[in-house]
């Protein structure tokens, strides 16, 4: 007897497949494993009612192969999803959105920001979906920095090093070492310090974070640098 064979395509729809095989009778034959839902392979077993009949080489029973896609979601609309907070999702965070107006959840593999406070961010398929969407995302924040934040970040520190030296040179200039002007100085110094601190504390990224406290640390290094001269020269 001719052995049935597999017929057609499936892709994941969320409802139950059966899975079509050209040439079965089910007067003759009892199947199992034609059924499925989520993506993946599976296995049908077709089994001779009749003894006396058999498939090729002698077999009464034999097993054929079948799957189920992923749907691929990259021909999809996709759409925010109202209950879902996007100010701080991340690379490989699961988020929910929409596609087609139907809710999905899937994973975030890339986060782009075009420097005008917007970012587009790539959701990719897992499991029963394949495929990736884009979607635009404003006034997301994340721990990573902005191009605009960076800008922001380098200027205040240079412009508290250049104050910096600014007010060093001033002390120098005056080239008096009272006590009062050493206090001024240290208080003033101090006020840097704190400044300098407090936009650390607020930098977006830690990498960055790394970059502001080498800064300070050279900062640190000409004071202590500038003190001990001058300490030598009221000797």
């Amino acid at each position: 007897m001719v052995a049935p064979t597999v017929s057609g395509t499936y892709t994941y729809t969320g409802s139950e497949q059966t899975v079509t095989l050209t040439g079965f009778d089910a007067d003759s034959m009892t199947i199992t494993g034609n059924k499925g839902t989520n993506a993946g392979n599976f296995t049908a077993n077709v089994t001779l009612k009749d003894s006396n009949y058999c498939f090729a080489d002698n077999k009464s029973s034999i097993d054929l192969s079948w799957s189920i896609a992923a749907m691929d979601i990259s021909s999809s609309e996709p759409g925010l999803d109202e209950t879902t907070d996007y100010s701080t999702v991340e690379n490989g965070q699961e988020v929910t959105i929409t596609l087609d107006g139907q809710v999905f959840t899937g994973t975030v593999t890339s986060i782009v920001d075009d420097g005008n406070g917007n970012y587009t961010i790539t959701v990719s398929g897992t499991g029963n979906y394949s495929g990736n969407v884009s979607l635009q995302v404003k006034g997301k924040t994340s721990n990573y920095i902005s191009s605009h934040a960076l800008h922001w970040y380098i200027l205040a520190e240079l412009i508290l090093v250049c104050l910096l030296f600014a007010s060093s040179l001033f002390i120098k200039a005056l080239k008096e070492s009272s006590d009062g002007i050493q206090m001024a100085t240290a208080g003033l110094h101090s006020v840097f310090l704190i400044v300098i601190a407090f936009f650390n504390a607020c930098s977006l990224c830690w990498v960055f974070w790394g970059i502001g406290l080498l800064v300070d640390l050279l900062i640190i290094g000409y004071i202590v640098y500038t003190m001990i001269k001058k300490k030598k020269m009221t000797k």
